[in-house]
C-alpha cells in the first residue's frame, strides 16, 4: 500500500469517526420509528405485517425496513425500539464509509492523495445527523444507496454473470427500500447495462432478475392490502403536484446550512476535473447526477414533508457520491478547505439547541420531540408514553378495569362498538405512541391515514399541512368504532345526524367493499378479489364529508336528514346538526346553529327523502340573548331540481325574541330541501354579524 492510499484510509476513517459521532450525539427515536416497530412487533406476533391485528394495512413507507428488524430482533432478541434506533445508525454510518470506498476505487487510476470533500456535508448539516438514527428507514436506504454505488463502480464487462445477476436484483430492490427509489433502481440499472453492455439474452435475464422481488411484492401488496401502494403514499397524496411547497421545503433545507456553500465549491471540482469525464467515470456521475435530479424532483413536486429536510437527505447523498473524497491537487487543495471550514462553522453555529425549520407546517422533528418528552435524547417509548401523560393514563385505567371503550387523545370515553371486541380503542394523531400505548390485541385509531385504510382515502380537508393533509372526521370515528346507543353524546363536537350519515355510507358500495378487503378473513377468494381490484380501490376517493359520501355511495333516495351551511361555529354547544334535533330552545350543549362571523349566510336542510313542503317555522336564539343573530334580510327558498326559487322573502325584519317565526305558502311545493338566504345579519359587539337559529322545522 502506497503512502497516499494510507493516507486516505485515514481520511475516510476521521470523516467516519467524525459522522459516527454526531449521529451517536443526536441519538432518538421519531414517533414514526414507533409505527415501525407496533408493525414488527405484530410480525413477530404472529398477526402479519398490519399495524392492528383487525385489518390489514401497511403502514411502513419502506418495504424492507420492518423485516430487517424483524430478522434482527429474532436473532438478537434485543427490544425493537432499541435495534430501530441503533442498527439505523450502524446502517447509516456503514452507508457512508461503504460510499467513500466505492468513490475511492473511483479514483484508483490516481496516485494522489484523496482528501474528504462532499463527504463533509454530511459532518456540517444536521439533519444527516439526526436521521442516522430516527428509528426511520434513512439508514437502510444511505446503505442501500451506497451498495449501488459500490456496485456500479466496479461493474466491468469482464465481471462474472453471477456478479452481474447480484447486482440486477440489488438495483432492483430500490421500491421495497422506498418506493420513491423506483427512481433510483430505473437509472441504475440502464447505467449496469452501460457499464457491462451484456449481450440481449443476458440483459432479458438482468431486467428479470431486477424486477422479480419488486413483482412478486407487487402481487403480494395487492392481494394482502388490497391496495398498490402503502397506505402513507395515499395519505400524504403522492400523486398530486404541490411545487410551491416542494420549493419553499427545499429552501427550508437549504438555507439553515448555507447548502449552497459546499455545492457551489462541488460544482467549481467538478469543472476543474471535467477532462476525466469520460468513459466510465461520465457513465457513473451521469447516472448519480440523474438519480439525484430525479428524487429531488419528485419530493419538490408533492411538497415536500412536514419533517424538515428528511425527504431531501437521499437525493444529496447520491449526488455527492462521486465527490464524496477528491484526489489533492494544487487548485483543489483551498476548495476541500474551504468546504471543511464550512462543515465545522455550520455544525458550531447549527448546534445552538433550537429548532432550524422555517417554512410553514415544516417541523423540526428531532428538536420538536426532545421538547416535547423533555429528554435530550428521546430513545425509548416510555418516553412518549409519559409525555402523552392523561391520554396514556385513561387507556392504561380502561385496561386495568376492563372497559370497553374508545379513548380519544382529546380526553374524550366514549363507550366502544360492541362489534369490536378489543379490549380498548384509542383515536389518536401521533400514531407511534399511540402503538406502543395500546397492547397488540387493541385498536389505535389512526385519524391521519398513515395506518388507516378508510381515513387513506378521504379528501383533503386540511390542505397545506404536508403530510397530514387528511385528518378523518369525528363522525367518521364515532360511526366505526362507538356504540350506536351514544350517538347523542356529542362531546367530540360531532352531530348526530353526520354519525348516522357516516354509519351509513360505511355499509354501502365501494366502501363496504374496501372495508371488506382489509377486515375480511384472507382467503383465497378475498386475496383474489382484492388483486383484481386493487387498481379500482388505489384510486377510490371517499368525501371527508359523511353526508356527501352517503349522497355518492348510498345513492340519492333515503339519506340522513342534515344541515348544510356556507360557515358553521362548531363549539360551546352550536353546529349545524343542532338546527335539526329536535330541540327547539337554545340548552346547554345544544344552543343551535351559529354561523361563523360573516356578511351573509345561507343554511340548507336537507330532508334526505322528497315530499310537500309549504311551511317553515325558525326558532330563534332563546338564551342569554333571545333572537340574538337572527336574520334581518332573508329569503326561504325551495329547490326544484335546478334552481333555487324564492318563496319568503323579508327584509328588515325586527328580532322576534325567543318567539317561534311561521312563515307559509301555497300551494306546496314538493322537494327535498330549502334554503335560508340571510342577506343581511344582526352585528354583536365586539364579533361581527352572525346568523344564529335555536331550531328549524319544516312542514
Amino acid at each position: 500500500m502506497t503512502r497516499n492510499a494510507r493516507r486516505t484510509l485515514v481520511g475516510i476513517a476521521i470523516v467516519a469517526v467524525a459522522f459516527a459521532a454526531l449521529a451517536f450525539h443526536h441519538r432518538w427515536i421519531a414517533d414514526d420509528g414507533l409505527i415501525v416497530v407496533r408493525t414488527v412487533k405484530n410480525i413477530a406476533a404472529g398477526h402479519g405485517p398490519v399495524y392492528n391485528a383487525f385489518e390489514r394495512a401497511e403502514s411502513s413507507t419502506s418495504t424492507l425496513w420492518p423485516w430487517v428488524l424483524v430478522v434482527l430482533a429474532a436473532i438478537t432478541r434485543l427490544d425493537p425500539v432499541f435495534l430501530a434506533i441503533y442498527a439505523g445508525m450502524a446502517m447509516s454510518i456503514g452507508g457512508v464509509v461503504l460510499a467513500m470506498a466505492a468513490t475511492r476505487r473511483l479514483h484508483r487510476g490516481s496516485d494522489a492523495l484523496l482528501l474528504p470533500a462532499g463527504v463533509l456535508v454530511l459532518v456540517g448539516a444536521m439533519p444527516f445527523w439526526d436521521f442516522a438514527s430516527s428509528g426511520l428507514e434513512t439508514g437502510l436506504c444511505t446503505l442501500w444507496l451506497a451498495l449501488v454505488w459500490w456496485l456500479l463502480v466496479a461493474a466491468t464487462p469482464e465481471r462474472s454473470r453471477r456478479f452481474q445477476l447480484i447486482s440486477a436484483v440489488v438495483i432492483g430492490l430500490g421500491p421495497l427500500v422506498r418506493p420513491d427509489f423506483g427512481l433510483v433502481s430505473a437509472v441504475g440499472f440502464v447505467a449496469l447495462w452501460a457499464l457491462i453492455r451484456p449481450a440481449r439474452r443476458r440483459t432479458v435475464l438482468l431486467v428479470a432478475a431486477a424486477i422479480a422481488l419488486p413483482v412478486a411484492y407487487e402481487v403480494f401488496r395487492a392481494g394482502y392490502y388490497g391496495v398498490l401502494v402503502p397506505l402513507p403514499a395515499l395519505a400524504k397524496g403522492a400523486a398530486n403536484a404541490e411545487w410551491a411547497r416542494g420549493f419553499a421545503y427545499l429552501v427550508d433545507y437549504m438555507k439553515p446550512y448555507a447548502l449552497y456553500v459546499p455545492i457551489a465549491i462541488l460544482c467549481a471540482i467538478a469543472v476543474i476535473h471535467r477532462r476525466a469525464l469520460v468513459g466510465r467515470t461520465a457513465i457513473l456521475v451521469g447516472a448519480t447526477t440523474l438519480a439525484a435530479l430525479l428524487m429531488a424532483g419528485f419530493v419538490i413536486r408533492v411538497g415536500g414533508d412536514f419533517m424538515h429536510a428528511r425527504m431531501l437527505l437521499p437525493a444529496t447523498f447520491v449526488a455527492l457520491l462521486p465527490v464524496l473524497i477528491v484526489p489533492w491537487r494544487r487548485v483543489t487543495a483551498p476548495a476541500i478547505a474551504a468546504i471543511a471550514i464550512w462543515a465545522v462553522a455550520i455544525a458550531i453555529v447549527r448546534s445552538d439547541g433550537k429548532s432550524h425549520a422555517s417554512a410553514y407546517r415544516v417541523f423540526d422533528e428531532r428538536w420538536d420531540y426532545t421538547q416535547w418528552t423533555g429528554h435530550e435524547h428521546p430513545t425509548k417509548a416510555e418516553m412518549f408514553l409519559v409525555a402523552d401523560g392523561p391520554s396514556t393514563k385513561l387507556v392504561k385505567n380502561a385496561l386495568r378495569d376492563h372497559d370497553h371503550v374508545l379513548v380519544s387523545e382529546g380526553g374524550f370515553t366514549f363507550a366502544a362498538n360492541p362489534a369490536r371486541p378489543e379490549p380498548v380503542l384509542y383515536a389518536v394523531g401521533r400514531l407511534g405512541t399511540g402503538g406502543a400505548t395500546v397492547p397488540l390485541e387493541g385498536i389505535v385509531v389512526d385519524v391521519l391515514g398513515l395506518a388507516n385504510p378508510f381515513g387513506a382515502h378521504i379528501t383533503v380537508n386540511q390542505p397545506g399541512l404536508t403530510g397530514h393533509e387528511k385528518s378523518l372526521p369525528w363522525a367518521w370515528i364515532r360511526a366505526d368504532y362507538t356504540d350506536p346507543a351514544i350517538d347523542t353524546k356529542l362531546e367530540d363536537g360531532a352531530d348526530t345526524a353526520a354519525i348516522r350519515a357516516a354509519r351509513h355510507a360505511l355499509t354501502c358500495g365501494d366502501v363496504a367493499e374496501l372495508l371488506a378487503s382489509v377486515r375480511a378473513p384472507l382467503t383465497a377468494s378475498r386475496f383474489f378479489a382484492n388483486l383484481t381490484g386493487a387498481i379500482r380501490r388505489t384510486r377510490l376517493e371517499i368525501p371527508n364529508d359523511p353526508y356527501d359520501a352517503e349522497l355518492e355511495f348510498c345513492g340519492p333516495t333515503n339519506i340522513t336528514p342534515h344541515i348544510q351551511a356556507s360557515s358553521s361555529y362548531e363549539f360551546d354547544g352550536w353546529s349545524a346538526g343542532r338546527a335539526i334535533d329536535g330541540e327547539k330552545r337554545s340548552v346547554k350543549g345544544s344552543l343551535g346553529y351559529s354561523s361563523e362571523v360573516s356578511p351573509f349566510v345561507w343554511v340548507i336542510d336537507h330532508f334526505g327523502t322528497t315530499r310537500d313542503v309549504s311551511k317553515v317555522t325558525l326558532y330563534p336564539r332563546s338564551d342569554a340573548l333571545p333572537g340574538g343573530g337572527f336574520p334581518i334580510d332573508f329569503q326561504i327558498q325551495i329547490w326544484d331540481g335546478s334552481k333555487w326559487i324564492d318563496r319568503v322573502v323579508k327584509t328588515s325584519y325586527r328580532n322576534p325574541g325567543a318567539t317561534p317565526q311561521t312563515f307559509t305558502w301555497s300551494p306546496p311545493d314538493r322537494t327535498d330541501r330549502i334554503r335560508i338566504w340571510g342577506t343581511k345579519l344582526p352585528g354583536f359587539k365586539g364579533d361581527g354579524t352572525r346568523m344564529q337559529l335555536a331550531e328549524i322545522e319544516v312542514e
